[in-house]
């Protein structure tokens, strides 16, 4: 996977963190077992032939949708929250907002993070809370 410190093994290392290889496996087998329900159920309730064709598409479409998603999100006992980004080190960092941001060292955060500070855009609007 490449050295400890590489840009490739810190990103399998995130894979892991975040679950999204359990997700690909978990996705994939109930996929398998939608279409194969769906190849015996179709015949029996006379639907047109392109239906399993329709399923797999969805199928299909579904899973990187599904790995987005679990990259995403983490399912908590508080339920669901956004995952926090973490730095090289694995301490937590704030993966910051959905508007233009600056990056600066400050003190507040841990080491390695950087602190978050908006930027005034002209003509953008905030977002509602």
């Amino acid at each position: 996977m490449g050295k400890p410190g590489s840009s490739v093994g810190t990103f399998f290392r995130e894979l892991r963190r975040r679950k999204v290889f359990q997700v690909a496996v978990v996705y994939a087998v109930v996929g398998w077992v939608i279409l194969q329900v769906a190849q015996l159920v179709i015949p029996a309730l006379h639907l047109p032939h392109w239906t399993l064709t329709f399923i797999l598409v969805l199928v299909i479409i579904g899973f990187p949708i599904a790995l987005i998603v679990a990259w995403a999100l983490e399912l908590t006992p508080e339920g669901v929250k956004r995952t926090e980004a973490r730095d090289l080190f694995g301490k937590t960092c704030w993966s910051g907002p959905d508007f233009p941001v600056l990056q600066v060292i400050a003190p507040g955060q841990p080491e390695g993070c950087g602190a978050v500070v908006p930027l005034p855009v002209k003509g953008h609007q905030p977002l509602a809370a």
